[in-house]
């Protein structure tokens, strides 16, 4: 199905017409939405639920503007919704531009995806965001992060990819950083994966090595390499969501993660 260049004026909450602007893709359904302005007066959480593990959607294009709210808070702060109870199924959310244009009466925390489960384990499909404008309210908002979670564990978090060339505008207030934790350098030889789903910066220094790589889609390259185990000099190694990086060393060398930039 295509759904494409038009005006959609849409002015819909809970009950029977339902309160999402995409619900219940499922199937081998391939649903494209692309070049629409798009009035959105609804007044849920979410913007679109997850698809279904066969079920493919894109997102292209788009100028949104998200004009309700929700009990005092912004409606689509919890952009996409997702809960599944298995892997699988494919979302583009690509070069769209989302305004919100109402502002919110209480204080309102905004995630681009939100596990609304309380308990229990569920997946996410595999969700791109690549060249994205989020205008987000003026005020009485906080950005939450990527991955939300109403208390439930996300089994693939990994799933979500969200680009460099995305943008997050807040108004004046400045978004944090994603929450990166520098893991332990692992054994030499041993891979470590960014499991991110944004890139990051490795900082790596010191140590007896001969070797730091880079293993990216199946293909390994060398970053540094010495004949002889010395110390690394200061490296720094940008890591894709997916990327491992390997050191061969005697001595381990000290490293640090850091989002490869800042969002704002």
């Amino acid at each position: 199905m295509d759904v494409s260049d038009n005006v959609l004026a849409m002015s819909y909450g809970l009950g029977s017409c339902g309160g999402n602007f995409i619900t219940g893709i499922g199937g081998n359904t391939y649903l494209r939405i692309k070049d629409n302005l798009i009035l959105d007066n609804g007044n849920q959480s979410m913007w679109t639920y997850d698809v279904g593990p066969s079920a493919t959607v894109e997102v292209e294009g788009n100028e949104i503007y998200i004009l309700g709210t929700n009990n005092g808070y912004s409606a689509r702060n919890q952009f996409i919704l997702f809960g599944n109870s298995s892997s699988g199924g494919l979302l583009k959310f690509i070069n769209n531009t989302v305004t919100w244009t109402a502002t919110p009466s209480n204080s309102t925390t905004f995630y681009l995806t939100y596990n609304p489960n309380s308990s229990g384990t569920y997946y996410m499909s595999t969700i791109i965001m690549k060249g994205n404008t989020f205008n987000f309210p003026t005020s009485n908002a906080t950005f939450g992060g990527f991955v939300g979670s109403a208390g439930a564990t996300t089994a693939n978090p990994n799933a979500l990819f969200v680009d460099l060339d995305n943008v997050f505008n807040l108004s004046g207030i400045n978004l944090p950083y994603p929450s990166t934790t520098t893991p332990a350098v692992p054994a030499s030889g041993t891979a470590q994966s960014n499991t991110y789903p944004y890139p990051v910066e490795v900082y790596v220094s010191g140590g007896s090595a001969t070797a730091v790589q880079v293993t990216r889609g199946g293909s390994t390259y060398t970053v540094w390499s010495s004949s002889t185990a010395t110390a690394i000099p200061p490296l720094l190694v940008k890591l894709e969501p997916g990327d491992n990086i390997t050191i061969t060393y005697s001595t381990a060398p000290s490293w640090t993660w850091v989002p490869a930039k800042y969002i704002g």
